[in-house]
């Protein structure tokens, strides 16, 4: 089946929420295949959404997206240990991995104990708030589950995403989603961008490109 996307910047949350779980059902009405919301954290979507699913008695499992997890893992890291530092990378990265294996609370532990270190006000904030975040949203980083069932756990590039305002989002490349189309655009070719070509080997004679795309169109391009 085709993907679906929707979008809106009048509705709200809640009634965005309700058209997917809409097409969800359409998708799935008797509830047979596992269905996944993958969210970016905000306590009142995963409220919305989990009051959606209970109206229509549909078994979801909500995944916060990993993505934003790193985001404050690595925020912490560079307080601790300075921007750019390698050990602030490489500490991001254990932490991150133990999160992916279901440790995200003793990750929660060590930056809280790191945190009684840190004299100034703002540092501590920072790093209190990246110590809150696991501890309020445990049920949601059950990555060590996710991996193997095969759920994603973050966006894929071509994919949008829910938000905290509950509307979903788009790559900016992409076409009104009414259409479901990308917008042509004018081709001007570039000059320089030209003769960098003529100067690439093309593929060898008998190649598949050579048979099914220079036979047909290579009088269009060998200019």
């Amino acid at each position: 089946m085709r993907k679906w996307l929707t979008a809106s910047v009048a509705d709200d949350p809640a009634d965005v929420i309700k058209c997917v779980f809409d097409q969800a059902e359409a998708r799935d009405p008797e509830h047979r295949r596992t269905w996944i919301v993958l969210v970016d954290g905000a306590t009142a979507q995963i409220d919305a959404i989990s009051a959606e699913a209970a109206k229509r008695n549909a078994p979801i499992h909500i995944v916060i997206d990993f993505i934003h997890v790193l985001q404050y893992l690595h925020q912490a890291a560079c307080i601790l240990h300075g921007d750019g530092d390698n050990v602030a990378v490489q500490d991001a990265g254990e932490h991150a991995l133990a999160v992916l294996t279901g440790r995200d609370e003793k990750v929660a532990d060590e930056l809280a104990a790191a945190t009684a270190t840190r004299p100034d006000a703002d540092g501590h904030k920072k790093i209190g708030e990246t110590v809150t975040y696991p501890r309020n949203q445990h049920d949601y980083l059950r990555y060590d589950t996710a991996l193997p069932s095969g759920w994603p756990i973050a966006p894929r590039r071509d994919r949008g995403r829910l938000p905290p305002s509950g509307r979903r989002q788009t790559e900016h490349h992409r076409s009104p989603l009414v259409t479901g189309r990308r917008r042509s655009r004018p081709q001007t070719p570039c000059p320089d961008l030209q003769r960098r070509h003529r100067n690439i080997p093309g593929p060898p004679p008998g190649s598949r490109h050579q048979r099914t795309h220079r036979s047909r169109y290579g009088s269009q391009h060998d200019r």
